[in-house]
């Protein structure tokens, strides 16, 4: 059964209006301070997912999220500042969130928080509390952590 254009438009159509509709929800969660809709609305900026792809857009929301203590928009955050993707790049305040969003357990802040470490990048030099944060990532099978605490083992 081959479905006819109009339909496919159709079809288009309402899908683009459902996704309007679930990312007016999740506006008006967020605008009210929802942590969790400013963290996903933060997200669908970033990803340009219902929304205009608008890296400063989801840096506004995943701060106000972080704020509130949501530990993936803390970790969000802190890869933006470490990138510099809608914000100006600050390794020290990057650092500030990955610890923040490490301390609860998010591995991937975890990773990046000991690959600062390890490279001395915006903060001093230190193997053993980079082994440290990539072992407590390694336990929750990040590979990439895995590796990297692997390899200054080895050395």
């Amino acid at each position: 059964m081959k479905i006819s254009s109009s339909k496919t438009a159709s079809i288009a159509s309402l899908g683009r209006e459902i996704n309007n509709s679930a990312i007016a929800l999740l506006r008006t969660a967020a605008e009210r301070g929802d942590a969790a809709a400013q963290n996903k609305l933060g997200g669908s900026y970033y990803k340009g997912t219902g929304v205009a792809e608008d890296f400063a857009e989801a840096v506004k929301w995943w701060r106000k999220s972080a704020e509130q203590e949501n530990a993936d928009a803390q970790f969000s955050l802190g890869l933006c500042l470490f990138t510099g993707k809608g914000v100006e790049k600050n390794l020290a305040e990057a650092i500030g969130w990955f610890g923040k969003s490490a301390g609860q357990g998010v591995p991937d802040a975890q990773f990046f928080l000991g690959l600062c470490l390890a490279n001395g990048e915006g903060v001093e030099q230190d193997l053993a509390q980079a082994a440290k944060w990539w072992r407590l990532a390694a336990e929750q099978n990040h590979e990439h952590a895995a590796a990297a605490l692997k390899e200054i083992e080895e050395d």
